[in-house]
C-alpha cells in the first residue's frame, strides 16, 4: 500500500491528512466518505514528516462509529485540541508511537491526562470570556449612564432656553420687539417644543444654540443701547447657557472686545491717514502762476501794507486798554469785544491777502475749511488712541507692581527707575485729558492744564 498526503477542507477549516491506499481514487474515496472535501493529493513518504506520530482511536458524535488512524504532530495536546475541538471527535486513546505497547492502565492514564489539561485550558479560556463580557458589561452601563445624564442635562438646557424664549416674546419692556420679530421667535418657540423629548442630545443642542444666538444678538444690542444691569445680567445669563450647551460662541460688548476694539483701531487709523493726505494734498495744489506787474497783484500788496499797519494800530488799541481785561464792566467788555472783533477780521484779512500774494488760495471759506481739517485730524487722533489708553494705564500699573516686588526677593535683580512714576502720571493725565476733550476749545483748555502738570511732574521728580 502507498501513502497519499490529501489536503482536505470541513466547513470553513482545511487540513492536511496522511492515508495509506493502493491508488490515489481510494485515497479520495475514503476521504469522501469522512465528510471532507478533496482539495489535493500527492504521494507521501516517511522521510517528508515532520513531527511525532500519535496513534488515536476517536468516536465520531455523529455516526457514532470507532475511528482508528495515526496523526502527525508535535505536541500531543495540540493533536488533542484538533481532534477534539476541530474535527468534533470523542477521543477514547492518543498516544504516541513510542508508548504503542503500553498496557491499557497507562494508555488510559495519558488521555485522563490529556483531559484536565484540557478542562485548565477551557476554564482559564470561560473564566476571560466572562471576565470580558463583564467588562464590556460594566462599559455599556457606562456609557447609558452618561448617555443619560448627558440626555437629562440636555433638556434642563431647553427647558431654560424655552424660558427665555418666552420671555422674549412677552416682556415688551425688555425685549419690545416688532411684530415680524416676535413671529420669528414664536416659530422658534414652537419647533424646539415639538422636537423637545427627543432623544437625540445633540440635535437638541444644535437647535437650543441657534435659538440662544438670536436671542444674544438681542440682549447685545439692548445693553449697549440701555447698559441697565438688568440688561447685563440676562446676556450673561444667555452667555452661560451657550457655554453649558458645548458653543463656542460668546456675546461680548464692543468696548471689551479686544478684537472689535484692534478692529476699529484700524479702520480709525486708516481714516486718520487718509485725511492726513486730504490735507497734505489741501495745502500742497499748485500754485498759480503769479503776474507781479499786474494791477490785481499790486492792489493786493498794498492792501496787505494797509491792514498790517491797522494790525499794529491795533495791538497798540490792547495795550492801551489792558484794564479791560482786570475789571469786568459792562461798559468794559463791550469796547474789549468790539477791538478783538476788529482784531481778528484784520487778522482774516491779512491772511487772506497773503494766501492771495502767494497764489495758492482766493476765500476765506477756502482758508477756514483747511484749518478745519487740521483740527478735526488732530482731534480724530486724540479719539484714536482714547480706547486704548485705559490698557496701557492697566500694564503698565501691573508691571511696575510685578517689578517693585521682585526686588525683595532673590529670584530677580531688579533697579527701578523711580522717574517711571511721572510716566505713569502722564498716561493718567493723559487720559483723563482725552476722556474730557469734547471739542477744540476743550483740546485746548485740556491741553494747558497737561502742560502745567507736566512742569510740577518735572520739577518734583
Amino acid at each position: 500500500m502507498k501513502k497519499y498526503k490529501v489536503s482536505v477542507s470541513k466547513g470553513q477549516k482545511k487540513y492536511t491528512i496522511i492515508i495509506s491506499a493502493f491508488s490515489e481514487d481510494e485515497a479520495k474515496e475514503k476521504i469522501h466518505k469522512e465528510g471532507y472535501s478533496v482539495l489535493g493529493v500527492e504521494e507521501f513518504s516517511d522521510r517528508e514528516l515532520i513531527g511525532q506520530k500519535f496513534i488515536f482511536q476517536v468516536k465520531d458524535k455523529d455516526k457514532k462509529e470507532i475511528k482508528n488512524g495515526i496523526v502527525i504532530g508535535k505536541d500531543i495536546f495540540k493533536v488533542y485540541l484538533k481532534l477534539r475541538d476541530e474535527l468534533f471527535y470523542d477521543v477514547i486513546y492518543l498516544y504516541s508511537e513510542q508508548d504503542k505497547k503500553s498496557d491499557e492502565k497507562e494508555k488510559i492514564k495519558i488521555i485522563n491526562t490529556l483531559q484536565e489539561q484540557y478542562n485548565i485550558l477551557k476554564g482559564v479560556k470561560i473564566q476571560d470570556q466572562e471576565k470580558e463580557e463583564e467588562k464590556n458589561q460594566r462599559s455599556l452601563l457606562n456609557q447609558e449612564f452618561h448617555l443619560k445624564k448627558d440626555l437629562e442635562e440636555t433638556y434642563k438646557l431647553i427647558d431654560f432656553v424655552l424660558f427665555k424664549l418666552k420671555n422674549v416674546i412677552e416682556d415688551k419692556n425688555i425685549y419690545n420687539l416688532d411684530s415680524e420679530q416676535r413671529l420669528k421667535f414664536q416659530d422658534i418657540y414652537n419647533n424646539i417644543i415639538k422636537i423637545k423629548k427627543s432623544t437625540n442630545a445633540a440635535k437638541l443642542k444644535q437647535i437650543g444654540e441657534l435659538a440662544l444666538l438670536k436671542i444674544g444678538n438681542i440682549e447685545l444690542k439692548n445693553l449697549e443701547k440701555l447698559n441697565t444691569k438688568k440688561s447685563k445680567e440676562l446676556l450673561n445669563e444667555t452667555n452661560k447657557l451657550l457655554k453649558n450647551i458645548g458653543s463656542n460662541r460668546q456675546f461680548i460688548e464692543r468696548n471689551k472686545d479686544i478684537k472689535a476694539l484692534f478692529e476699529l483701531y484700524s479702520s480709525n487709523f486708516n481714516n486718520a491717514f487718509k485725511k492726513f493726505l486730504d490735507i497734505k494734498n489741501f495745502f500742497t495744489q499748485k500754485k498759480e502762476e503769479i503776474d507781479k506787474s499786474s494791477y490785481s497783484y499790486l492792489k493786493t500788496v498794498i492792501l496787505l501794507k494797509k491792514y498790517k499797519i491797522k494790525f499794529q494800530e491795533n495791538s497798540k488799541e490792547l495795550e492801551k486798554n489792558f484794564f479791560l481785561f482786570l475789571l469786568p464792566f459792562k461798559k468794559n467788555q463791550e469796547k474789549k469785544a468790539h477791538i478783538l472783533l476788529k482784531r481778528r477780521v484784520i487778522q482774516q484779512n491779512i491772511s487772506l491777502l497773503e494766501a492771495k500774494k502767494s497764489g495758492k488760495i482766493y476765500s476765506y471759506t477756502f482758508v477756514k475749511k483747511g484749518y478745519n481739517k487740521i483740527i478735526g485730524f488732530v482731534l480724530s487722533y486724540f479719539y484714536l488712541i482714547k480706547p486704548f489708553l485705559f490698557f496701557i494705564v492697566i500694564f503698565y500699573s501691573f508691571f511696575f507692581i510685578i517689578s517693585f516686588n521682585l526686588q525683595y526677593y532673590s529670584l530677580l535683580d531688579v533697579n527701578i527707575n523711580y522717574n517711571g512714576l511721572f510716566y505713569f502720571l502722564l498716561l493718567i493725565i493723559l487720559l483723563v485729558f482725552t476722556q474730557l476733550s469734547k471739542g477744540f476749545i476743550s483740546l485746548v483748555f485740556n491741553f494747558v492744564i497737561f502742560t502745567f502738570i507736566f512742569i510740577v511732574g518735572v520739577v518734583n521728580f
